[in-house]
Parts: structure tokens; sequence; C-alpha cells
């Protein structure tokens, strides 16, 4: 059986917030859950639903069986499920101040850096290989480590295709730096 369209609906505004959020914005926990969450409802909608409409609830709080036979809600669910038109807002959309939320986001930092290359560097690694996906691998192993050294949490396994496409960008940068220094000195001037 295919389902085409589904409204999932949680009484969590923060979990909702979460999935709300791109992965790699939130720490690898929540991150890797959300993600499976995205990949799995991908074609479906996210709703919240009020914790007093939430027929999942009527169980987790117990419920005599003879009660339950009676209850609409528990059958059929909350009125608003049964009309696909009706849109329920989120009463509260802004959780850039929710401490929970933020707790479990990434912190990021921008920095910049403008550094003078010298070309023994590059000599050097190509001496290690003239394998152009060797050398992507192992700056983008050289960059792990740093990133471990930094981080409380360990980044362990095989590289992430993150990872690789990072190691890939510098050595561009750095084969630019080298290349091109008449030019780039020319550019910082004016």
């Amino acid at each position: 059986m295919e389902i085409d369209y589904a409204i999932l609906q949680t009484d969590s505004t923060i979990a909702l917030a979460w999935i709300n959020t791109p992965p790699n914005q939130l720490k690898t926990f929540i991150g890797n859950r959300v993600s499976k969450i995205q990949d799995l409802t991908e074609n479906y909608k996210w709703r919240h639903i009020m914790s007093h409409q939430n027929p999942a609830d009527i169980i987790s709080k117990g419920t005599d069986p003879q009660e339950l036979a009676k209850l609409t809600l528990w059958w059929h669910g909350p009125q608003m499920s049964q009309d696909d038109s009706l849109e329920i807002p989120l009463q509260n959309t802004d959780f850039s101040s929710d401490k929970l939320y933020l707790s479990e986001l990434k912190n990021w930092t921008n920095c910049s850096l403008i550094s003078t290359v010298d070309s023994s560097f590059l000599d050097n690694l190509l001496r290690v290989s003239n394998n152009f996906c060797k050398l992507v691998r192992i700056v983008a192993f050289i960059f792990r480590f740093f990133n471990n050294l930094r981080s409380t949490s360990r980044c362990l396994g095989p590289l992430t295709l993150k990872e690789l496409q990072l190691a890939k960008l510098t050595l561009a940068k750095l084969v630019h730096l080298v290349c091109f220094r008449v030019e780039i000195k020319c550019l910082e001037k004016g």
C-alpha cells in the first residue's frame, strides 16, 4: 500500500521545532534522529496538536477499557484530523530564545583567515602522493585530527562527504595561492 499524503501530529513544540531545523545545525544525537525522521517523513506534513486533543495521551494517562470503547477521540482522532483543510498554527514558532531548543543547536563561529602559503608545504604534500583522491583524503584526515583536538566529541569512522568536500576546496585554494601568488599580491595592493 502506497501512502501519498499524511499529516503527522505531535504535542511537543520543541520536537516540531527540531524536525523543522536542518540536521547539520543540531548536535549529533538530536541531528541524527531528526535526519532519520525527515528522511522517513519527507512527503508528509507535520503540525502541532494540543495535548488534550492527542489520542496517544489517553492511553499514557491510564484509561479504563470500558471508557476507552466510548471515546471518539481514541477511535477517530481529534476533530481537526477529519478536516484536511483546517490548518492549526503553531502558537510559538520563534524558538530563538527557547533554552531547550538552543541547547541542541551546534555552536557556530564564523572566522576568516588570510595567510601566506609557502610553496614548500604543497611540494611536501605532493611528495607524499601525486594521486588527487589520496591527497584529498590525507588533508581531510589532517582536518579531522585538528577538529578532534579542539572538540570534546570525537569524530571517528569513515570520512564524511562534508569532510572530503572541505579538503578538496582547501587543496584548490592552496594551489591557487601558490600558482597565482603574483596576481594575488597585485590584488591585495589594489
